[in-house]
């Protein structure tokens, strides 16, 4: 079997609810890329709740249990008893995860990994600082999309989404959070922007687009096997994610903001949102 070389590691990130599925697994369709479940790997590497541990840039107490059922879920069970109990440095840790993955996309035989995990928004600095050749792609959905998403889920699934978003308040605070982040992060060259709604109307051209940042050739195929890849990349998912990432490329749940919240709550969030132009990140990125 020949053994390829990494040309490049993508990091897919954005606030939850903005159709990062959808996106990683339209990427994840190309023929030179692999892509795993989602990993949320710095988020629970670093220990951001223990001063002692971080001051000393130890891993988090929560990350071997994590790491293991990572290990499961992308379907190399084997590689966890590589992983140390004990508390590591974080750089350490970092570099194991990139040789990994790095091992099992050579083995597979493809160029280029992709890592989906939206919270990885807020670790974007470990990222950058642990990760060679690293190329991030921000997915931005409209905040009122995402507020009625997120709300949504709190509902259906509180245990996953309930803590933090369990208010109209948390909801907006979320999206305004994450794209403040974004923003920060926009004019430097190895970060794009992808508009959900730009993807969702026009699939092929923000495809085509894209590749052209990863500098990788557009394959048509991706708009129909992403259907295909999608399934391997939904474990360890609380919500049944499969029919948005497995029918036709829409713009789903695109009334939910309207069914979901009175005309009061439809009022009160569109002002909280109404300072974000969304049209201005755009012209950051390009």
């Amino acid at each position: 079997m020949t053994i390829t070389s990494v040309k490049q590691r993508i990091f897919l990130v954005g606030c939850g609810r903005s159709g990062t599925t959808l996106l990683q697994c339209l990427i994840a369709a190309h023929s030179d890329i692999f892509s795993v479940p989602e990993s949320k790997f710095f988020q629970y590497l670093i220990p951001t709740h223990e001063p002692r541990r971080l001051m000393f840039g130890l891993t988090s107490q929560q990350f071997h249990p994590w790491i293991t059922q990572f290990c499961e879920d992308m379907g190399h069970p084997e590689l966890a008893s590589s992983w140390s109990k004990y508390p590591l440095p974080i750089a350490w840790q970092a570099e194991k995860f990139v040789h990994d993955l790095d091992t099992i996309t050579r083995q597979t035989g493809h160029h280029i990994w992709l890592e989906k995990s939206p919270k990885h928004l807020h670790y974007l600095k470990y990222v950058e600082r642990y990760v060679p050749d690293v190329k991030i792609i921000h997915l931005v959905r409209s905040g009122t999309d995402v507020v009625a998403s997120l709300y949504d889920a709190a509902r259906k699934y509180p245990q996953k989404w309930g803590y933090e978003h369990g208010t109209i308040e948390q909801c907006v605070q979320r999206w305004l959070t994450d794209i403040q982040v974004t923003q920060q992060y926009l004019a430097k060259p190895n970060h794009t922007l992808v508009r959900y709604e730009s993807l969702v109307a026009n699939p092929e051209q923000s495809m085509r687009d894209l590749c052209d940042f990863l500098a990788i050739p557009f394959e048509p195929t991706m708009l129909e096997d992403y259907k295909v890849t999608a399934k391997p990349l939904m474990k360890n998912r609380y919500e049944n994610c499969e029919p948005a990432v497995t029918e036709q490329i829409q713009n789903a749940n695109a009334t939910k903001f309207f069914t979901l919240f009175s005309e009061e709550e439809q009022a009160y969030i569109q002002e909280k949102l109404a300072g974000v132009d969304l049209e201005h990140l755009s012209a950051i990125a390009s």
